[in-house]
C-alpha cells in the first residue's frame, strides 16, 4: 500500500443522508485536522457573490446512485468541483460512467473511520497529481 499524506486544513463537504455515517466520518475527518461541513440533503449551498462556497473536496456517501444522486453529482461536477463518490453498492458500468463524468473516485463506502479518511487522503493526493 503506497504512503498517502495528511492534508489538514482541506475543506470537506461530506453529504449523506444516512445520519450515524456522515456524523461519525465528519467527526473522523475533522479529528485528523480537515475543516467538514455536512449535508443531509442532496442540495448544495449557493456559491454566492464571488463563488465562496469552494470545498477541496466534495465526498458523497450513498446506498446507491438513483436519479436523485445523479443530479446532485452534476451540479458539483457543473461547478468544476472535486468529487469521491462513496457508495454500498454500485455496478462497475455505474462507477465507469461517474469517472467519465469527472468523478475523482468512487468507491465502496468505508463504515471503519480510518479507512474513510486514507480514502479521503488519496482522492486529495490523486487531486494534487494532476
Amino acid at each position: 500500500m503506497s504512503e498517502t499524506h495528511v492534508h489538514p486544513g482541506k475543506h470537506i463537504l461530506l453529504i449523506d443522508k444516512q445520519a450515524s455515517w456522515r456524523e461519525r466520518s465528519a467527526r473522523a475527518l475533522a479529528r485528523e485536522g480537515f475543516a467538514v461541513d455536512s449535508l443531509a440533503s442532496y442540495v448544495l449551498p449557493n456559491e454566492g457573490a464571488h463563488g465562496a462556497f469552494r470545498p477541496d473536496l466534495v465526498v458523497l456517501g450513498c446506498a446507491s446512485v438513483g436519479p436523485e444522486e445523479q443530479e446532485l453529482i452534476g451540479q458539483v461536477l457543473r461547478r468544476k468541483l472535486h468529487l469521491l463518490v462513496l457508495s454500498t453498492s454500485l455496478p462497475w458500468h455505474i462507477m465507469r460512467a461517474l469517472f467519465r463524468d469527472g468523478a475523482n473516485d468512487v468507491t465502496d463506502k468505508p463504515y471503519d473511520p480510518d479507512l474513510l479518511v486514507e480514502t479521503v487522503n488519496q482522492a486529495l493526493e490523486s487531486i494534487v497529481d494532476r
